[in-house]
């Protein structure tokens, strides 16, 4: 029978899970994250390496559970955190730690007529504002030239 490995990395741990056909757990690896580092001002980040390692060992940990039925694997899927965001450079690299979709910082959105007008709309101003380009200007503006990709989480 066919098994299919779900990957999942939420705010607190990552975890790799076996399933077969019947839609039946057959192994699980799990590993906590390091807390978030929670900052003032409404700033929230975690070290990208850190979920690297906590899907990596998830993964081995639940392969080994399997033993021999590992051969049986057909497939992986892999879903991670809404919106956190790494600024990388070009070759991948996280230039700072993951900007957290918990995180509440705002970027300015004066550089622009059309964003000040539509930050006149609340919910745009949110939507434009925590945008997290603008929220890397406005945290690490050192950064913003070396970016070259600013990855989710799951692309990362």
């Amino acid at each position: 029978m066919s098994l299919v490995i779900s990957l999942d990395s939420g705010t607190q741990s990552s975890r790799a899970i076996a399933i077969d056909r019947a839609g039946c757990e057959v192994a699980i690896g799990r590993m906590a994250h390091a807390p978030l580092r929670i900052a003032p001002g409404g700033a929230v980040t975690q070290d990208p390496w850190d979920v690297w390692a906590a899907l990596e060992q998830s993964m081995l940990d639940c392969v080994a559970a399997l033993g021999p039925r590992a051969q049986e694997v057909e497939a992986i899927a892999l879903t991670t955190q809404r919106y956190t965001m790494i600024p990388c450079a070009a070759d991948g690299t996280p230039l700072m730690d993951a900007i957290h979709w918990l995180d509440r910082r705002e970027g300015d959105l004066s550089d622009s007529w059309l964003l000040r007008v539509v930050g006149w709309i609340p919910r745009m101003r949110t939507i434009f504002a925590t945008c997290r380009g603008r929220v890397l200007r406005a945290v690490a503006p050192e950064l913003v030239d070396q970016t070259r990709r600013f990855l989710p989480l799951s692309a990362w």
